[in-house]
């Protein structure tokens, strides 16, 4: 699963959506998660990106450290178009520790 946990509105429906994860494995069956790495999400970040065609991508991205948010916002210039386009993700961030923890309240074994 790519990145799927975080996306929802809030904790419990974040909760949720894993514990429907786990309960779907079948018995001695494998979920692979790949996710958010916490440590690089932690920090804040910018980038801009240039394209053939004149399209320029910037890439913001904040952290609410009491909360474990993260907040991406992409803004699209093109040369072609006066209107810029905005991206907002918002996603609540696990640590490791907290993905085992509610895995093993769930009845699955993590392989790292």
């Amino acid at each position: 699963m790519f990145v799927s946990l975080g996306y929802f509105e809030n904790e419990d429906e974040n909760i949720s959506a894993i514990k429907v994860l786990c309960n779907s494995v079948r018995e001695n069956g494998y979920l692979f998660l790949d996710l958010y790495n916490y440590n690089k999400m932690y920090s804040e970040y910018e980038n801009k990106m240039r394209y053939p065609g004149g399209i320029e991508v910037t890439t913001q991205r904040k952290f609410d450290k009491d909360n474990k948010i993260a907040y991406i916002n992409k803004i699209v210039k093109s040369k072609t178009s006066d209107d810029d386009k905005r991206y907002e993700m918002r996603i609540r961030v696990y640590t490791m520790d907290e993905i085992i923890s509610i895995c093993a309240a769930n009845n699955m074994r993590l392989y790292k």
